[in-house]
């Protein structure tokens, strides 16, 4: 599962997304 939009996510949106998502994770953008 992990797979196929781990690869699409490089070309789509979905890759913008899920870097945001890491640092929110550490509280850093949630700070914000």
């Amino acid at each position: 599962m992990l797979d196929a939009p781990r690869i699409i996510g490089h070309r789509t949106p979905t890759s913008t997304r899920m870097r945001p998502v890491a640092p929110a994770d550490e509280g850093e953008v949630t700070n914000e």
